[in-house]
């Protein structure tokens, strides 16, 4: 009899592992800016001292964030790609990344419709309604999904 011990992970599994890997690495290299010196005297009066780096806010809430800076940050927390989220894969790391950004969209923009949101996903607006309801069953947040009236 075979064990399943003995057996070499299948091609499937092994690009898991292999983009996993890929992951934690990308996460470990991420260092924050370094703010550059002034070159003269003269550039030192004129520039500003540098904006300090806020790190329990994802974003600067005096700009409205883009939908793609929306992707790229739930990509980014799950070491994840912007592809993977915007691809048509069903593993559950990829779907909870996924599901979390269409969150991020609708609550940042929650006029937007849900046929919109599915646009830039390229899937159903039924499909985002259930990622919302998800997210929100599953964070406990409200009852309804954001920009419910």
């Amino acid at each position: 009899m075979i064990s399943l011990a003995s057996q070499s992970p299948g091609p499937i599994e092994a690009g898991i592992i292999a983009r996993a890997a890929a992951a934690r690495t990308r996460l470990r290299n991420i260092r924050p800016p370094q703010p550059q010196k002034p070159v003269s005297a003269i550039d030192a009066e004129e520039s500003s001292p540098p904006e300090p780096m806020r790190f329990g806010t994802p974003f600067n809430f005096l700009k409205e964030p883009g939908t793609l800076a929306l992707v790229k940050f739930a990509a980014l927390k799950h070491g994840l790609r912007v592809e993977d989220i915007m691809g048509r894969a069903r593993i559950v790391n990829i779907i909870r990344a996924r599901h979390e950004a269409i969150w991020l969209v609708k609550s940042h923009r929650p006029w937007m419709s849900l046929p919109e949101i599915g646009r830039i996903f390229n899937i159903d607006h039924t499909t985002v309604l259930h990622a919302i309801r998800k997210q929100c069953y599953a964070h406990r947040r409200v009852d309804r999904h954001p920009g419910a009236k």
